[in-house]
C-alpha cells in the first residue's frame, strides 16, 4: 500500500523542505509544490476520498481550464485564493477569484477558470477529491450557494484544507480509510460553512431586490440603487454582495435575462421588443449575453420549448 507523498522544495535552491506543521499564513513561506495520492482499492467503494492536492502560484496565461474538457472521470475540487487573482465563468457569468474566495467545482460542468491578461499572478492552495457522497454534497452546495464562495482563512473549511496538505505533505496519510474520513470531514466542514442558516435578508436589501425586479426596463445606476438602501455607494455594494452573493450589476443582468426568457415564452413581441423591454439597449450584447447565460440562442430557446430554471440562479 502506497502513501500519500509530496516532495516539497524550495524554488530557489531545489532543497527538499518537510515543514513540521502548516496554517494558512505559514503556507505562504514553503516553495510551490504538488502531489498525488495512490492506494491499493481498498475492499468497499468509499464515499469520499482524496484525489491530489497543492500549493501554487500561476503567472502564465496558460493556465485556463475548462470543466467539460477535462475528460469524463468524475471528481471535485476546492481552490482558495491566497493573492492575486484568476477568474471563474460560469452561467454567462465572469467573476474575480480573489483571495478569501474558493472556487467550488465539479467536473465535468460547464464552468472555466484562468488566469485573466489583466492579472500577474495566481497563488492558490487546491484539493482534487472523489467519492460519490462527496461529490453529492458539492453539487448541493453549489446549487444552494454558487462556484465561488467566501470564507475566511481561519474558517474550519480552509484550515482542514491546510491540515490535509500538511499531512500529505509530510506523509501521514496511511491509508485508504484515513485519506477517506479527512476528505468527509472537509465536505462536513465546507457543508455546515457554507449552508448553515443565516439571519432573514435585511429589509433595504428586499427593498433594492423589488425595485430591479420591478424596473428591469430602466437604467438603474449603482448610485440610484444604494439611495434606495440608504446607505452609501460603497457600504451598499459591500453589503449587497454580502447577502446576494454576486454585485448588484450582476444580479440585475440575471434578472433581466430570465425576464427575457420568460418573455420570449409568454409573449408574441419579437426578440428585439424583448430586449429592449428587459432594459437591453444594444440588441446585440443582448443575443451575445442571452447565448452565453442559457447556452442557446433567443431564436432557439424560443423555438424548443425550454424553461429558463432556478438552476441558473446567483443567488
Amino acid at each position: 500500500m502506497a502513501r500519500g507523498k509530496i516532495q516539497q522544495k524550495n524554488a530557489a535552491t531545489g532543497a527538499v523542505i518537510v515543514p513540521p506543521r502548516v496554517d494558512i499564513p505559514a503556507l505562504k513561506g514553503w516553495g510551490y509544490s504538488e502531489g498525488w495520492v495512490f492506494f491499493s482499492k481498498p475492499p468497499t467503494a468509499l464515499p469520499a476520498m482524496i484525489a491530489s492536492c497543492g500549493y501554487h502560484r500561476e503567472t502564465s496565461g496558460a493556465y485556463d481550464w475548462h470543466g467539460l474538457k477535462r475528460g469524463t472521470t468524475e471528481f471535485a475540487a476546492i481552490q482558495y485564493t491566497l493573492s492575486g487573482f484568476g477568474r471563474l465563468e460560469h452561467a454567462g457569468i465572469s467573476r474575480r477569484a480573489e483571495p478569501g474566495t474558493a472556487l467550488l467545482l465539479v467536473v465535468p460542468s460547464e464552468h472555466r477558470y484562468y488566469l485573466p491578461p489583466e492579472s500577474e499572478g495566481w497563488e492558490f492552495l487546491y484539493l482534487s477529491l472523489n467519492g460519490a457522497e462527496l461529490i453529492r454534497i458539492w453539487r448541493e452546495i453549489i446549487a444552494r450557494k454558487g462556484m465561488l464562495v467566501e470564507l475566511s482563512p481561519h474558517s474550519p473549511p480552509i484550515e482542514l484544507c491546510a491540515d490535509i496538505f500538511k499531512k500529505v505533505a509530510t506523509h501521514q496519510v496511511r491509508s485508504p480509510f484515513q485519506a477517506s474520513s479527512l476528505a468527509y470531514g472537509l465536505a462536513m466542514a465546507l457543508y455546515e460553512e457554507v449552508l448553515r442558516e443565516t439571519a432573514p435578508i435585511p429589509a433595504f436589501i428586499e427593498k433594492v431586490l423589488e425595485t430591479m425586479k420591478n424596473h428591469l426596463d430602466k437604467d438603474l445606476s449603482m448610485d440610484e440603487l444604494a439611495k434606495v438602501s440608504g446607505y452609501s455607494r460603497y457600504h451598499f455594494f459591500r453589503i449587497f454582495k454580502q447577502w446576494v452573493g454576486a454585485s448588484p450589476g450582476e444580479y440585475l443582468h440575471k434578472l433581466r435575462l430570465e425576464e427575457s426568457a420568460r418573455m420570449l415564452r409568454a409573449t408574441n413581441l419579437s426578440i428585439k421588443e424583448v430586449a429592449f423591454k428587459c432594459g437591453f439597449n444594444d440588441y446585440n450584447y443582448f443575443c451575445r449575453s442571452f447565448g452565453k447565460f442559457f447556452s442557446i440562442t433567443a431564436g432557439q430557446f424560443r423555438k424548443s420549448g425550454m424553461f429558463a430554471g432556478s438552476h441558473h440562479s446567483i443567488k
